[in-house]
This record gives C-alpha cells, sequence and structure tokens, in this order.
C-alpha cells in the first residue's frame, strides 16, 4: 500500500490518482489525520492513532465530499484531545454499537425474569408486560439503555 505524506486541500486529494489497490496520503499539519483512496475513487478521511494500551487504531471520520478537509481536521482535533484524555474512540464506538436498548433489555427481563422469580404469579408477569408494551416501548424502546439517565428523555 503506498503511503505518503502531504499537506491535505482540497486540491490535493481532487488531483490523487485511483490505483489497483488502496493507499493512503497522510496530513502534515495534523497528524494521523489520513486520506484513504479506493480504486473506486473513493475518498474516506481517517484517522490512525495509539490507545492506552498502544494499539494502532485506524477510525473512518468521513467521506471526502460529504465533509470538507477542515471539518475533517476539526473531528481529528477533537477525538485526539479525547485519546490525551485517555478514552478509545474506536472503543466507544464498538460498546455503544452493541448496547442494548430499552426494549431490549425489557425483553430480557421478561424472558429471565421469569426464570429468577418463579414465585411470581403469572398474572404480575402479565401486568409487567403490558405495562412494558403499552408505556415503556412507545417511549423508550428504540433508546439507548446506557444512554438513560434521571432527566425527562422526551418534551412533556
Amino acid at each position: 500500500m503506498e503511503e505518503r505524506r502531504v499537506n491535505l486541500t482540497k486540491r490535493t486529494l481532487d488531483a490523487a490518482k485511483t490505483a489497483a489497490k488502496d493507499y493512503q496520503i497522510w496530513d502534515t499539519k495534523i497528524r494521523g489525520l489520513g486520506v484513504r483512496i479506493y480504486p473506486s475513487s473513493a475518498r474516506s478521511f481517517i484517522l490512525q492513532y495509539r490507545n492506552a494500551a498502544g494499539r494502532t487504531r485506524k477510525m473512518a471520520l468521513g467521506r471526502y465530499g460529504t465533509i470538507t478537509v477542515n471539518e475533517a481536521r476539526e473531528k481529528a482535533i477533537k477525538l485526539l484531545g479525547a485519546i490525551l484524555d485517555g478514552r478509545d474512540p474506536s472503543q466507544d464506538k464498538r460498546e455503544r454499537r452493541h448496547t442494548l436498548t430499552v426494549g431490549q433489555l425489557a425483553d430480557l427481563y421478561l424472558r429471565e425474569g421469569s426464570i429468577e422469580k418463579p414465585n411470581k404469579k403469572l398474572s404480575s408477569w402479565e401486568t409487567d408486560r403490558s405495562n412494558i408494551d403499552r408505556h415503556i416501548r412507545p417511549l423508550l424502546g428504540a433508546r439507548l439503555a446506557r444512554g438513560l439517565n434521571g432527566r425527562r428523555p422526551f418534551p412533556i
């Protein structure tokens, strides 16, 4: 894979030639910021960094054309600041993708709860299911359970 360092500008990205394999062009201003150029001529901004454990990570920032070079630089600066604070944006994104929604958590409660609490009456489980289906799912079912806090999630 070909790699080189240039000052990323609209002109340099538009002039970049496609090749049989994808390759990367790295920015000279912000370390770790680059553009991956695919054989299909698509171009995507990437950020390469090392997390606190020393592992190299690459993260897509967006497609060239959808975001500009300056917007990609701003995103990269914010992410690099978070990395300096000890966070791992790539890991955070992976965790968000695998976090349960409130609806999934309710299903888990109804499924596993009946096994864990066999002494609860069947009518109580039916009431729980009814309340969840009528009240919780319509308001919060699609929200991530991890993102909920004590504040109201919807305007009243």
